[in-house]
């Protein structure tokens, strides 16, 4: 699911921060696009999570909380790097926490059987 679908909502004017935690370790990363947040999602360990605070989470996924388009968006894009979303209304912020290792990607089968049209043989 990356690349061109969420690419269309991924381009903030200027670089946003972004918060990955773990139990350990909190660091600020800063990023430019929808695509450098998923190559951040990628590495976490599982348990580990990367929040956006909801101006950031609105600039990728707009109009933002709570509309259900920006929800599904924004759940599609974590289940496809292994994660679970984490919404934190109290906080205003939203956390993309990594519960799978290694996603299988979705894909699409597209099944062309030979045909023989009826009227022409």
């Amino acid at each position: 699911m990356q690349g061109a679908f969420f690419e269309q909502w991924a381009w903030p004017a200027a670089p946003v921060s972004v918060t990955l935690r773990s139990v350990t370790n909190t660091e600020v990363v800063e990023m430019l696009n929808l695509t450098d947040f998923g190559d951040m999602l990628r590495p976490l360990s599982v348990g580990q999570r990367a929040t956006l605070p909801y101006s950031t989470y609105e600039l990728f996924f707009p109009p933002g909380e709570p509309d259900d388009g920006a929800r599904i968006r924004a759940f599609e894009f974590a289940r496809s790097y292994g994660c679970e979303i984490d919404n934190q209304p109290s906080a205003g912020q939203v956390s993309f926490v990594k519960r799978i290792t290694n996603p299988t990607p979705r894909a699409v089968i597209l099944i062309i059987a030979d045909c023989v049209d009826p009227i022409s043989g």
